[in-house]
């Protein structure tokens, strides 16, 4: 008697509440032998979906060196930080500042990464890059993120400083994603820090959180 075993082994996502799993026997209608399902198991793991509310706005810098509405890296920037595990995509977002008229659309062509995925605990970084509307006024304003448009999407988060920080310093969470708003040096898309050492000033002056 022919007594090889075959184990086969497959792991699927479950993308509805129920899901049908068939096991069929590949041989001949003819043929002698039975077919065996021994230890099988199946475990349906649905993939988790993003949640717009794990976007928080975890700095901005409102006040460069330059002008403030300079081509990418330079000017007024705003990064976002992703609180979840699992990526987000925040294309069709806006940014405003009190104003809302003064909107800043979130898209490929004004991010630090040239797409508009905010990774799992990762970061962002939006450019004003050249928009003539949107302006963070030095002395005191608004940043607002929306899903959407201020008319047809849902405030997300929103963060108002009154006082004026000196030129290229930056408004930030540390830890990021905390509820702590402090005045660090500015590490667009980079872990916020509150002072730069050896080790991290290449990157931080240079980069992109």
């Amino acid at each position: 008697a022919n007594t090889s075993w075959i184990h086969y082994q497959h792991s699927f996502v479950a993308t509805t509440t129920s899901t049908l799993v068939e096991f069929k026997d590949a041989g001949t209608p003819n043929d002698s032998y039975g077919t065996f399902l021994d230890d099988v198991s199946m475990k349906c793991v649905p993939e988790e979906e993003a949640d717009p509310h794990s976007i928080v706005i975890n700095e901005f810098l409102p006040n460069p060196s330059g002008s403030d509405n300079a081509l990418k890296p330079a000017g007024e920037w705003v990064e976002l930080y992703n609180l979840s595990g699992t990526d987000v995509d925040v294309a069709g977002w806006t940014l405003y500042d009190a104003i809302d008229s003064h909107e800043l659309p979130i898209t490929s062509l004004n991010t630090d990464t040239g797409n508009t995925i905010v990774p799992a605990h990762g970061w962002l970084v939006v450019y004003r890059n050249g928009d003539g509307d949107f302006s963070l006024n030095n002395g005191g304003d608004t940043v607002r993120l929306y899903d959407g448009t201020v008319t047809s999407g849902t405030l997300i988060d929103s963060h108002t400083y009154t006082d004026e920080k000196p030129e290229n310093n930056s408004y930030a969470r540390i830890p990021d994603g905390s509820s702590n708003w402090v005045d660090p040096v500015p590490t667009p898309g980079y872990a916020n820090i509150l002072f730069l050492t050896a080790y991290n000033k290449a990157t931080a002056i240079g980069g992109g959180g």
